[in-house]
């Protein structure tokens, strides 16, 4: 027969329905005379019916289906059980409609077989009845597999209320076996959760409080727990409520840690993080390890769980204790730099996202020097790189407000320095110009020293100082001088600033006498006469004179409205520079050619004066060494200009 059988058995691999068929049609006429040819024919039907094509099976479907009611006259095994499993695969409606009984029964013999005998065929035998039994019932066995469990933790006898509730399994109530029959229920139980589907419904609280009642027995706590994580697993975010209630289960068993109960730790809190609660016992957890971790069994679960807690909930944990735990894992990783598992805590650390806990990017650092060859080493080098890199997450925003006016709120000099100097660079950024000049240290002889005393020309800047600025990009020189330099700098800079500032008010002033000044022009002039001018001329036009020079132009007849309105202009512009001059006076209608040509003469006398003592204050000037103060541009004067405009008047009339 095993000749015939490895004789067929190729021919399901060609994909052809016709000899496919015919391969079934021989395997269908065999028949075993003991029961190992038995065993041998149940694996052959196995393998047809997971590769034979559509066509071949629906054809030898039929009798398929008939040879598991077979199964209840011989001895269960291994390869009848795996029979059943490919039978529901592929056609799991009407297997089951015609010979449900017939699979339960050879299943539950196989888990008592198991349950009896220990040895490799009785294993086998157990993990295939529970495959194909999560498969034949899924979740809708938990309820009965539960109760079952109950009676065996309780050790009392079943009653005939119980048999439709519980597994018919025939080492039930046997005492010798109890332990045994625990394990495989439970090993039963994680089997169908880690097979369950989207769906399917768990009685949670059912089962929370057996697995409760469970973990009182020390050699059943590892399944309990693989139970627990397979039910996080499956369930997601479905058992969020249940969460803490577990959380607190497991925390209650840290006096007798295990392997088993931190993988479920750590998997909770990879799956739930914050909502697990588990950044709150984050402390019992670290103590309840037996150190020296690295000699203990379960320090890589232990890494990982304490891992986890802390790249989840790092943020929320309270600083001492994470301070506490991050001392003892860094200490531990530099003592034992060998061990991964520290190297994993350390890890964990850098991504902890504490504000109130340093990331130990210098430990990380020296690990990864000590240990070239660690798996976590490439993990630590890019969390170490990220967080040692320079800040530039706000050099865009930064930008946009060098850019915008009004947008920075500026608090001292030293600041606005900084900002004009980024708007410097981002405005050459924009523009695309080419790189900045570099700063430049003039280092002098004493030649050179001597003939910049002599005649300073601003350590080469002939240009005046005031015009280098951010538009014109002229570069930053960095002059060696003295303190006794330093100082005359500073006191120029300041009397320059000085008189820029007075400048600019007196220019301000100015204008707006000459702007009321025309508009009383205008208002004149409408009318057809000439107003009486008040001139005050300045300190070098009145060397000659000790009063002020007033210059009377008669006026012809003009309405009364006007005079007032121009008595009032002439008082605002007396209270803005107090001059020390008198009102004119008019003259009469006949004197007004010789009053005119008179204003005129004496006007142009002043200008050519004044010209003329301009010139010779520049010539004494010009043999003494020029200063900072004298570098600035001085401001027009405001009198001589108004004195010009009101001749273009007198003129244009």
């Amino acid at each position: 027969m095993e000749r015939l059988i490895r004789k067929q058995l190729p021919k399901f691999k060609h994909g052809r329905p016709e000899i496919e068929s015919a391969a079934f049609d021989a395997l269908h006429k065999l028949t075993p005379k003991d029961d190992l040819e038995q065993e041998l024919l149940w694996t052959a039907l196995a393998f047809a019916t997971r590769n034979s094509a559509p066509a071949s099976f629906l054809s030898s479907r039929n009798w398929l289906t008939q040879r598991v009611a077979t199964m209840h006259r011989q001895t269960a095994s291994t390869s009848s059980a795996l029979f059943i499993m490919e039978l529901l695969l592929r056609n799991p409606k009407k297997t089951i409609e015609d010979h449900s009984l017939t699979i339960d029964a050879v299943l539950l013999d196989l888990l008592d077989d198991s349950v009896r005998n220990e040895g490799q065929a009785a294993e086998e035998g157990k993990e295939a009845a529970m495959a194909t039994f999560a498969l034949r019932h899924g979740s809708s066995a938990i309820p009965r597999i539960l109760k079952t469990l109950t009676i065996v933790l309780s050790k009392r006898m079943t009653t005939e209320a119980d048999q439709s509730e519980i597994l018919q399994l025939k080492v039930l109530g046997q005492p010798a076996h109890r332990g045994k029959l625990a394990k495989t229920l439970l090993e039963l139980l994680a089997k169908i959760l880690g097979k369950a589907k989207p769906g399917e419904s768990v009685p949670l609280n059912e089962l929370i409080a057996t697995l409760a009642q469970v973990l009182r027995e020390k050699e059943l706590q590892p399944l309990a727990f693989d139970i627990i994580t397979r039910l996080a697993e499956a369930s997601g975010a479905a058992l969020l409520s249940l969460v803490p209630k577990i959380v607190s289960l497991l925390t209650s068993n840290l006096d007798t840690p295990s392997a088993a109960l931190f993988a479920c730790i750590g998997k909770y809190a990879e799956l739930y993080g914050p909502s697990s609660g588990l950044q709150t016992r984050l402390f019992d957890i670290w103590t309840s390890m037996v150190q020296p971790l690295h000699e203990q069994e379960y320090k890589n679960e232990a890494a990982y769980a304490v891992s986890q807690i802390i790249t989840r909930c790092g943020y929320l944990v309270k600083p001492e204790v994470l301070q506490t735990v991050a001392r003892a894992a860094c200490q531990w990783a530099l003592r034992y730099p060998g061990v991964e598992a520290a190297h994993v805590i350390v890890a964990s650390l850098l991504t902890a996202q504490n504000e109130h806990v340093p990331p130990p990017v210098h430990i990380a650092r020296r690990l990864c020097v000590l240990c070239p060859t660690s798996a976590v080493r490439p993990l630590l080098l890019g969390l170490t790189d990220s967080l040692a890199r320079p800040r530039l997450h706000d050099v865009a925003s930064l930008r946009v407000r060098s850019l915008q006016p009004g947008k920075e709120t500026v608090d001292d000099d030293s600041q606005l320095l900084h900002i004009d100097e980024k708007a410097r660079e981002n405005r050459r950024l924009l523009n695309n110009t080419s790189e900045p000049i570099p700063d430049v240290d003039i280092c002098l002889t004493e030649d050179e020293m001597e003939e910049n005393e002599e005649n300073p020309t601003h350590f080469g800047i002939k240009g005046p100082l005031h015009q280098g600025g951010v538009a014109q990009e002229t570069p930053d020189l960095a002059v060696n001088l003295t303190e006794d330099e330093l100082e005359i700098l500073e006191d120029e800079t300041n009397r320059a600033n000085q008189a820029r500032l007075a400048q600019k008010t007196k220019n301000f002033n100015s204008m707006k006498r000459k702007r009321n000044r025309t508009k009383e022009l205008m208002f004149e002039k409408s009318d057809g006469g000439a107003p009486d001018i008040e001139v005050a001329l300045t300190e070098d036009e009145m060397t000659e004179n000790d009063a002020t020079h007033i210059v009377k132009v008669p006026m012809t007849k003009r309405s009364k409205k006007l005079q007032q309105k121009r008595l009032r202009l002439a008082q605002e512009s007396q209270r803005d520079e107090q001059p020390e001059a008198t009102q004119a006076t008019p003259a009469t209608k006949s004197t007004d050619g010789i009053a005119r040509s008179t204003f005129v003469s004496q006007l142009e006398q002043r200008l050519d004066k004044k010209e003329r003592a301009k010139k010779k204050k520049k010539e004494k000037q010009g043999a003494a060494p020029t200063s900072v103060a004298q570098s600035t541009p001085s401001a027009p004067e405001a009198y001589p200009q108004s004195v010009q405009d009101i001749l273009n008047c007198f003129y244009t009339e």
